[in-house]
């Protein structure tokens, strides 16, 4: 647009203030299905999964016994939670929003999980 006046300039522009964020950096959608406590719950359980077998993959870890003893669990426990390093980025989003179903919970999400994501995410009701 031109100079003529279609814009009014109405000052300088100045940013807002940000508020001082602890702890979390977002917060789940007031429409959220899922308890805030289960909803943390899943999320410590994902990114616990993820540090094992990362730390598997990258040798800081010899076997799931290892990491078990060094959490203070038994092999199995780690072992059963570690199919959770590989979930659909899709669903663990639904689960940081809030919407995610609210029955979901740690041991039915671990339990025979699909390989394919699309079909992870079937399984949840996330078409």
């Amino acid at each position: 647009m031109s100079r003529s006046g279609a814009y009014h300039h109405r000052g300088p522009w100045m940013p807002t203030a940000a508020k001082a964020r602890k702890d979390i950096a977002w917060k789940p959608s007031t429409g959220s299905n899922l308890d805030p406590v289960d909803r943390d719950t899943l999320l410590i359980a994902i990114a616990n999964a993820r540090c094992w077998m990362s730390d598997l993959v990258e040798g800081k870890a010899a076997s799931f016994d290892e990491i078990a003893e060094r959490e203070g669990k038994v092999e199995r426990h780690i072992r059963f939670l570690s199919p959770l390093a590989f979930l659909s980025p899709r669903i663990v989003e639904a689960i940081a929003s809030g919407s995610a179903p609210p029955d979901v919970r740690v041991s039915a999400l671990a339990r025979r999980l699909p390989h394919c994501w699309t079909e992870q995410e079937q399984r949840l009701g996330l078409h």
